[in-house]
């Protein structure tokens, strides 16, 4: 965060960019649901937000990525992508809802552009993405329940880390080259 705000810091943009890092995630989106619900001033028109959730881990050998159950039935074309690369965990996940699907566009158009090297895998849920719970496990659903266009962008948390909320969730298991690239 401190990395992409010192560069875009040099820039002068159109529109005002936050950063904001939110409190109590895990404890059920308390400091994001808090934010939409009495942070944003009533002339604030939030055009997108960039939701960075686990993004450090990374894996080129074959069956490290898991997929939530069901996910296949619901984005069969996303999970063809991982299956066809033998289920490597070498990819990023873009998920947006079905409103957020320009700003889908324009981040994997950005990554296209800077960053042609970073896989990307995308996912656009219906609605408010409650038929796929494991979707919704981050500050970006606060946003999609007040009805403004977010993304999750995620190396796939435990389904890819089986270190994940556990005691070996160490530095040395990320990858800082992978890390560097989803930001850039």
């Amino acid at each position: 965060v401190l990395e992409a705000l010192r560069i875009l810091s040099q820039y002068n943009f159109e529109h005002s960019i936050r950063f904001i890092g939110f409190d109590a995630e895990e404890l059920g989106l308390v400091g994001s649901s808090d934010y939409t619900l009495n942070g944003v001033a009533a002339y604030e028109d939030i055009q997108g937000v960039l939701n960075f959730e686990m993004i450090g881990y990374y894996s080129d050998e074959p069956n490290t990525q898991m997929l939530p159950v069901g996910f296949d039935l619901l984005f069969p074309a996303a999970a063809q992508v991982v299956a066809d690369d033998e289920f490597r965990g070498n990819f990023l996940t873009v998920v947006g809802n079905v409103p957020s699907n320009s700003l889908i566009a324009n981040y994997v158009s950005a990554a296209e552009t800077y960053v042609p090297d970073l896989k990307l895998v995308e996912v656009a849920v219906p609605g408010t993405g409650t038929i796929v719970p494991d979707l919704r496990r981050s500050d970006h659903a606060s946003f999609w329940d007040a009805g403004i266009n977010a993304l999750m962008l995620t190396d796939g948390a435990n389904f890819r880390n089986l270190n994940y909320h556990t005691p070996d969730d160490e530095i040395e298991t990320l990858d800082f080259g992978f890390m560097s690239n989803v930001v850039k």
